[in-house]
C-alpha cells in the first residue's frame, strides 16, 4: 500500500529537528571570547526562536498529517490506515509538547534577557557615577592643593611683614637704648675732663714737710 505523502512529509521534518538536535549536542562548541551575560541571552533567545518557529512548522505539518489519516482512516476502516493514524497523532501530540516547551523556554530566556539588560544598566550608571565621582575627587583635591600653596603663602607674607615690624621695633628700641647709653657715657667723660686733680693725701703731706723745711732755713741764726 502507498505511503501518504503528507504523513512522509511530517514524518521527515520530525526527523530533521531531531537530526538537527543531536548535531547541536554533539558539535564541540568553537573557543570564542565570552561574551558578556546579556550577549549570551540575545544568543541564546535567537536560537530559541529559531527552534520554535522551525518547531511551530513541523507541529503544524504534524497536525496536518494526523487530520489527513484520521479522515482517511475514517474512510477506509483499514488497521493499517487506523495504525498510521494512531502514529500520526502520536508525534503531532509529541510535536505539540515540543512547541510548547519551546515557548515556555523563549519567555523564559525574553524575561532573562530583560533583568540582564535592567541589570547592565545600572552597572553601567553605577560605572559612570563611580567615573565622575573619581574625576571631582582629582579635581577638588588638585584645586585644595593650589588654594593651601596660595594659602601658605599668604600666610608667610602676612607673618613676615609683621615679623620685619616686631624687629623693626626691637631694633629702634635698642637704638634708642644704646645712643642714650652713649650720650650718658660722653657726658661723664666731659665732666671728667672739665673737672680739677686733687691731690692724694700722701702728696699733701710731702708739700707740707717741704713747705715746714722751707721755714726752717729762712728763719735768722
Amino acid at each position: 500500500m502507498a505511503r501518504d505523502p503528507r504523513n512522509a512529509s511530517a514524518e521527515s521534518a520530525a526527523r530533521k529537528m531531531l537530526v538537527k538536535k543531536v548535531a547541536k549536542k554533539t558539535s564541540p562548541p568553537l573557543k570564542k571570547k565570552s561574551p558578556s551575560a546579556t550577549g549570551k541571552l540575545d544568543t541564546l533567545l535567537a536560537s530559541a526562536q529559531k527552534e520554535l518557529a522551525a518547531g511551530a512548522k513541523a507541529s503544524a505539518a504534524a497536525h496536518k498529517a494526523a487530520g489527513a489519516a484520521k479522515k482517511k482512516a475514517s474512510k477506509s476502516r483499514k488497521a493499517a490506515d487506523v495504525q498510521k493514524a494512531a502514529k500520526a497523532d502520536a508525534l503531532a501530540v509529541r510535536s505539540s509538547e515540543k512547541v510548547k516547551a519551546a515557548r515556555e523556554s523563549v519567555a523564559s530566556l525574553r524575561v532573562k534577557l530583560a533583568a540582564a539588560k535592567s541589570t547592565a544598566a545600572i552597572q553601567a550608571i553605577a560605572t559612570k557615577a563611580k567615573a565622575k565621582v573619581a574625576a571631582l575627587t582629582a579635581s577638588l583635591s588638585a584645586k585644595a592643593e593650589k588654594d593651601l600653596e596660595k594659602a601658605k603663602a599668604s600666610f608667610a607674607r602676612a607673618w613676615m611683614k609683621k615679623r620685619v615690624a616686631a624687629n623693626q621695633k626691637r631694633v629702634k628700641a635698642a637704638a634708642t637704648k644704646i645712643h642714650a647709653s652713649a650720650k650718658l657715657l660722653a657726658k661723664k667723660a666731659a665732666a671728667k675732663a672739665a673737672a680739677k686733680p686733687k691731690k692724694k693725701p700722701a702728696a699733701r703731706k710731702q708739700s707740707a714737710a717741704a713747705a715746714k723745711r722751707k721755714s726752717v732755713q729762712k728763719k735768722p741764726k
